[in-house]
């Protein structure tokens, strides 16, 4: 894969220009022609088993939005648009036709599918000035705070969350983990749910590593360094020429990469608030100089082929980036390969780096997939808030979550149980790990500017590329990301 020469800022816009072109090209499926009308007003209300409505205190009465009965709400159709795909896409179906048949307010869930979240967003902001959005929308979470920073306000649920009728607790449904909620925050809103997370990992042959002489996962970057420089010295030493220049790990230069390496080399009071206007060039230049002197080793190598699953399978990686879905795909490589069929490999968080000769604690970067309210009247909001409260509740969270090969978001050990009897082993063997999730604060424009910054992070290691030069690409990041924005 050739990385293109980061030296025109012309060339991103060039990019960003295409994408958007393309996107806006692209045949999406039609909305359905009966949509609620949307008229900002506050905010959401909550769902319980009973119609029956408790009695307000006249201490601390309630806002008009929150003080709605179901009796209000009987018959409503409630829009949900989405972009998400295959199995995904037909849980989010099976799950919008149950509620529609169990739910004892004859409300009627229709569920629209873009065909990605950037359609998605196309969508929204089209809709966003005729109030024809729908009533619940499901995306990456980083799109929700683009649209409320866009003044296509969401509802601040927090109040749903806690209202003593409708909430939470008089539900009986279990509570979101605190580090995947304080995600789905902006400005002090909660403007969204999560329903799954996507971790990224090091997926790590531990039957070879150990044959190579290690005992144990890389904690450090200077263990991640010797355990990838010895794969490929034993590949480089052995019998078959054929493959020499691999062994270590593939070079990865996307979103989910990028952002473990540089949380796993960040000091632990820093932050990555808004990352990456608020961040120093540190971090970056630290990981990518160091990265790129194992690519010019040898340690690191660049596929010829877009998956990894054969290379680790036939011993020509140690190490590769993935995600939950990976793992499945991973297992058939094996099982399709008669040399290394038991090889034991497991999912690892990135090396991270040490402070004063401590080791730091694991960070692992994940990015939710959220639900949210778009704010409209009290009756639309209290009737979206049935729909999302039956959805978090009893089983069709986690059978949703799994489907989706995502991290369970609920602190419950009920979830954690369910996982543990239904999940491949991999994933329920990384639950423990969630304790380590970083809730980065993305900014509002991470579609565009996640793309500049892979894009940089990826010529660190373009052979034209001058190794003293790898401090500039920061300077060259943060010109291209300003020259962007004052375009729109």
């Amino acid at each position: 894969m050739m990385i293109r020469k980061y030296n025109n800022h012309g060339i991103f816009l060039l990019l960003f220009v295409s994408i958007f072109m393309f996107s806006a090209c692209r045949t999406v499926e039609s909305v359905p022609t009966k949509i609620l009308s949307i008229t900002p007003t506050s905010m959401v209300s909550t769902d319980t088993p009973s119609p029956t409505k408790t009695p307000l205190s006249t201490e601390t009465p309630f806002p008009p939005h929150l003080n709605l009965s179901t009796e209000e709400i009987s018959g409503m159709e409630i829009q949900i648009w989405h972009g998400q795909r295959d199995k995904i896409r037909q849980e989010l179906e099976y799950l919008a036709a149950k509620f529609n048949d169990e739910n004892k307010y004859g409300l009627k869930v229709i569920l629209t599918g873009e065909l990605s979240d950037i359609d998605l967003n196309e969508r929204v902001v089209e809709n966003a000035t005729s109030g024809s959005l729908p009533n619940l929308i499901i995306s990456d979470s980083f799109w929700f705070r683009q649209w409320q920073s866009e003044k296509i306000p969401l509802v601040n649920l927090e109040a749903y969350m806690d209202h003593p009728a409708w909430g939470f607790d008089a539900m009986g449904i279990a509570p979101i983990i605190d580090l995947m909620l304080s995600q789905e925050r902006y400005n002090g809103l909660l403007i969204g749910l999560p329903l799954w997370h996507n971790p990224g990992w090091l997926f790590y042959n531990k039957t070879w590593a150990q044959e190579l002489g290690f005992s144990n996962p890389p904690v450090t970057i200077d263990d991640f360094s010797k355990q990838a420089c010895a794969a490929r010295d034993a590949l480089n030493n052995d019998a078959d020429p054929k493959n020499n220049g691999t062994g270590g790990w593939i070079l990865s230069t996307n979103e989910m990469t990028m952002m473990s390496w540089l949380l796993n080399h960040q000091y632990q009071n820093s932050s990555l608030e808004n990352f990456s206007i608020d961040s120093s060039a540190d971090s970056f230049v630290a990981v990518s100089q160091r990265l790129r002197d194992l690519y010019n080793q040898g340690c690191i190598w660049q596929s010829r082929l877009s998956e990894p699953y054969d290379y680790f399978s036939d011993r020509m990686a140690l190490f590769y980036s993935g995600l939950f879905d990976d793992i499945q795909l991973q297992r058939m490589a094996f099982q399709n390969q008669a040399v290394k069929q038991d090889d034991e490999w497991e999912l690892i968080p990135y090396p991270r780096m040490t402070d004063q000769g401590n080791i730091q604690t694991p960070q692992i970067y994940s990015t939710g997939v959220s639900i949210g309210i778009f704010t409209a009247t009290a009756k639309e909001q209290f009737a979206s808030w049935q729909f999302l409260s039956w959805l978090m509740k009893d089983r069709q969270i986690d059978e949703l979550a799994l489907t989706a090969d995502g991290w369970p978001v609920q602190d419950s050990d009920d979830s954690d149980r369910y996982y543990m009897e239904n999940a491949n082993s991999k994933i329920v063997q990384s639950l423990e790990m969630r304790k380590y999730l970083v809730p980065v604060q993305l900014p509002v424009d991470w579609n565009i500017s996640r793309l500049v910054l892979t894009d940089g992070f990826g010529n660190a290691f373009n052979a034209s590329t001058l190794y003293e030069k790898i401090p500039e690409i920061w300077a060259q990041i943060q010109d291209t990301l300003a020259e962007i924005k004052n375009q729109k």
